[in-house]
């Protein structure tokens, strides 16, 4: 439905490039002075400047794959990354998001209720705590979210018949 269609192609571009178009920054914390005044401090810059760095810069995942890929979730109805990190300098750093297409993801919960992911072909689960999950129109515990175009659906399969009909 989204390779073919151009109208819906069209509609998911127009929701997803303003987003990707965004210049996107990391902003330090603001420590409130007993005068009511705000200022940065040395520790909040270091810490901002970190987190650039370690999104921006050293992830091997560029940012704007991310969110090109993030935005899967208004297809889908969500996007999983898992976290891989490494040790740099000293620090633990986001090595790169790697991300877990939606059609290889079986299950979100393991037996005992514990956020676990799941995918086709492979035995070790993938651990909550490593996981990064965008769902749109999430209800309750349901990650899988909901499609923007589910809506779309029924109008776009008599669209389709019509046209093999009318060839």
């Amino acid at each position: 439905m989204r390779t073919v269609d151009i109208q819906i192609a069209a509609t998911l571009l127009a929701a997803e490039l303003p987003i990707r178009a965004t210049k996107w920054d990391i902003a330090p914390g603001k420590t409130m002075k007993p005068d009511g005044t705000h200022e940065v401090s040395q520790q909040d810059q270091e810490i901002a400047d970190f987190v650039k760095y370690n999104i921006f810069t050293n992830c091997r995942t560029s940012f704007d794959d991310y969110l090109r890929l993030s935005l899967g979730m208004l297809w889908a109805g969500f996007a999983i990354f898992e976290k891989v990190y490494e040790e740099k300098q000293g620090k633990i750093m986001i090595k790169k998001l790697a991300d877990r297409p939606q059609t290889t993801i079986e299950h979100f919960f393991d037996m005992d209720g514990n956020l676990n992911i799941e995918q086709t072909g492979l035995k070790e689960l993938i651990h909550g705590w490593k996981v990064i999950i965008h769902s749109y129109r999430k209800e309750g515990d349901n990650f899988a979210g909901r499609s923007a175009l589910r809506p779309a659906y029924q109008n776009w399969t008599y669209k389709t018949k019509l046209y093999r009909l009318d060839a």
